[in-house]
């Protein structure tokens, strides 16, 4: 952040913004694996 007269202006930092987004999709991909799995295993497949 840094300031320019009365405003405050923000930076996105991206790679912070990638490491995120990895351990979304890591954290999607298992909840989805097992939520699959789930209805499966209810289903008798």
């Amino acid at each position: 952040m840094r300031t320019e007269g009365t405003r405050n202006v923000y930076s996105i930092d991206f790679r912070a913004i990638a490491s995120m987004r990895s351990y979304l999709d890591r954290f999607w991909q298992k909840a989805l694996t097992a939520f699959k799995d789930a209805v499966e295993k209810e289903n008798g497949s």
